[in-house]
């Protein structure tokens, strides 16, 4: 039984759509052999950010979020620099053989896992310290009343 006798319509095919995915698959895989020492170093610097995602199991990606933002201010500056020289071959080993080069990425990288699990106690001590300020002043309120309307006020 085809399409047609069970009262469906038929499937147009989309040529103009897999023309264009293709044009775009080689124009990239053409951009990226050309420029292939920058994506080499950007790859290479975005690890951290790769298994951030991995790991990351949470709906919103909160952790890889922060990660890649921090590991991409990290790898931007010699990225950057590489594509400024015109995909300098001796700049980009020049990066790639630099040990300060890589731990300045990781750092940037180790930065955005440090801030996503050092937030959750920089807020919980936030709100006990000013759970406490609060606190504080209830109790200084109550003693003030207690002053002016006698220790009946209190509860027993």
């Amino acid at each position: 039984m085809s399409n047609e006798e069970k009262g469906k319509k038929p499937r147009k095919e989309k040529k103009g759509r897999s023309k264009t995915a293709l044009l775009l698959l080689v124009a990239g895989f053409a951009l990226a052999f050309i420029i292939q020492s920058t994506i080499i170093l950007l790859l290479m610097g975005m690890i951290p950010t790769i298994v951030a995602f991995i790991v990351d199991t949470g709906k919103q990606k909160s952790l890889a979020r922060t990660v890649f933002m921090c590991n991409l201010s990290g790898v931007l500056p010699y990225v950057s620099e590489l594509v400024a020289t015109g995909n300098n071959m001796r700049m980009f080993m020049q990066y790639f053989t630099d040990p300060k080069v890589w731990f300045f990425m990781y750092a940037a990288a180790g930065v955005g896992w440090l801030l996503y699990k050092g937030s959750h106690n920089l807020v919980a001590f936030w709100y006990q310290v000013s759970h406490q300020a609060k606190i504080a002043h209830i109790e200084s309120v109550q003693r003030q009343l207690i002053r002016e309307w006698g220790p009946e006020l209190r509860r027993k």
